[in-house]
């Protein structure tokens, strides 16, 4: 009885497979003899369903996806109300991958955004990562993607007091720009590269009257109220480092009240548009800082006297960190960054 039922079965399906295969076209039963071969070539155990389902699945997630370009445009949007200099980062991080504008961001491969990011320094790098990875997060809750892509790229390490020295000949464009093009800007960078200022509180807060150009030495009074470590410290100038303020002082710039008189946002947005010139993405937070400490331990070899000028507190750790930061050659010519000089006046007496 039971052999019978099994026999009734198999005709069943003999005759089922018989329709279905009066349903296809001789072209379309070659075409899934071909994609069966394909399959057992390159998916051994694969089934011509299960891969039919996951092109299917693609397609869908490809089909309600948007174009790089569009994600970045509906983030974006949905900052409307952030602060402008987040806008504006967001815009800087966007372009610079702008060559994958028209890339469905269901397809994005991470290589591709490293490969747009290679330029970067570590830090802004990093940055720029997270920026993105805001971005993609916002493009799986509209359902424009499943996967972050960010999430498989690595960021840098980066040591919490690692030294960053900027060379002297990108700090001579920095300055030379400034005073060409935004003399407002000249005293912060010559308070911050050759005094090593800390670029957050104190050089915002840095007055004019704090400054003595005259001295012979302790031109510069951090005072105690406006010092990190709540300590009054006085700072060197060096000649060069007088003939930049004494050329800015020529050119008209004021010299009273806040050494810089605008917001600290503004000068972020001067500082950047500066760097840019100078032919940087951006100008590390702490960059002038370690490039005075750099080349002036360098030049003077007196670490306990940096210690007191920089308003640090171990002579051990300024020296494992900033001795070997800069050669004898690189401190040499950042000492020996002079404005250009002044132009002749060429007065024609004209007959009356």
């Amino acid at each position: 009885m039971e052999a019978e039922v099994e026999c009734e079965l198999l005709k069943t399906r003999k005759v089922n497979f018989g329709h279905s295969l009066s349903k296809m076209s001789p072209a379309q039963i070659a075409e899934a003899s071909a994609c069966y071969s394909k399959l057992e070539s390159a998916c051994p155990g694969v089934t011509l369903s299960h891969a039919v389902g996951e092109f299917i699945d693609f397609y869908r997630r490809r089909t309600v996806s948007v174009s790089l370009r569009s994600l970045f445009d509906a983030f974006l949007e949905s900052k409307h109300e952030a602060n402008r200099n987040y806008q504006r980062e967001l815009r800087n991080v966007f372009e610079r991958v702008g060559q994958l504008n028209d890339v469905v961001v269901s397809e994005i491969d991470p290589q591709q955004i490293n490969q747009a990011l290679k330029d970067f320094p570590d830090g802004n790098r990093n940055a720029a990562l997270r920026y993105l990875r805001a971005a993609f997060n916002y493009g799986i809750r509209r359902g424009w993607l499943t996967e972050n892509p960010i999430g498989r790229l690595e960021f840098k390490k980066r040591l919490r007091d690692q030294v960053e020295v900027i060379p002297p000949a990108i700090v001579e464009k920095l300055l030379s720009d400034a005073l060409a093009n935004d003399l407002e800007l000249v005293p912060s960078l010559v308070f911050a590269f050759f005094c090593g200022v800390r670029p957050d509180g104190e050089l915002t807060k840095l007055l004019w009257s704090d400054i003595d150009m005259s001295a012979r030495e302790h031109h510069v009074t951090i005072r105690a109220t406006i010092a990190k470590k709540g300590r009054k410290r006085w700072i060197d100038l060096s000649e060069n480092a007088l003939a930049w303020l004494g050329e800015y002082r020529n050119r008209g710039g004021k010299m009273e009240g806040p050494i810089f008189p605008l917001s600290a946002i503004t000068l972020r947005r001067k500082r950047r548009k500066n760097a840019l010139a100078a032919g940087l993405d951006a100008l590390p937070q702490q960059g002038a800082r370690h490039t005075w400490a750099s080349a002036w331990l360098r030049q003077h070899g007196d670490i306990n006297k940096l210690v007191l000028q920089a308003g640090h507190e171990s002579p051990t750790v300024m020296w494992n960190h900033y001795y070997h930061a800069m050669t004898p050659e690189a401190a040499a010519a950042f000492w020996t960054i002079y404005p250009p000089p002044a132009e002749e006046r060429r007065i024609v007496d004209f007959p009356t």
